[in-house]
């Protein structure tokens, strides 16, 4: 079902919203604005991408990777979305997961969206990630 105009302005505009709260440590007003739009849109990512975000930033990696795969299932995932939720889950896992799997999720990503931001995101989280696994290596000798 396609969304009126003004609906889709207001609810880019709690999405603006949210975003910026997050930007402003205004965590709680971000969860609750992500919250109301899983409700009031649940096919887009956009309020499952906040709530993933919020749950990164809050250190609950089992959450945010949850949030995160909610993103790839839904009906108005689009590319970049879903690149940007590989990432997530990528870097929420880097620490404890199976490295295959961070590097596949990220692999992923940049093939999702080669030439736009998420994928650009992701081939940078992947040099961060390699960087911090080949530091930690030669700490550990």
């Amino acid at each position: 079902m396609a969304l009126r105009e003004d609906s889709f302005r207001r609810l880019r505009f709690l999405a603006e919203s949210g975003r910026l709260a997050v930007a402003f440590g205004r965590h709680d007003k971000a969860h609750a604005i992500f919250d109301a739009l899983r409700i009031l849109a649940p096919q887009s990512p956009v309020g499952h991408d906040g709530l993933s975000e919020l749950a990164f930033l809050g250190g609950d990696f089992e959450r945010s990777v949850e949030w995160a795969k909610a993103c790839l299932t839904l009906e108005h995932a689009t590319p970049c979305s879903s690149a940007i939720a590989l990432t997530r889950i990528a870097c929420a896992t880097a620490t404890h997961g199976e490295r295959r799997d961070v590097v596949e999720s990220l692999d992923r990503a940049i093939k999702m969206d080669p030439a736009g931001p998420a994928g650009e995101h992701a081939r940078l989280w992947k040099r961060v990630i390699r960087d911090m696994w080949t530091r930690t290596c030669s700490t550990e000798s």
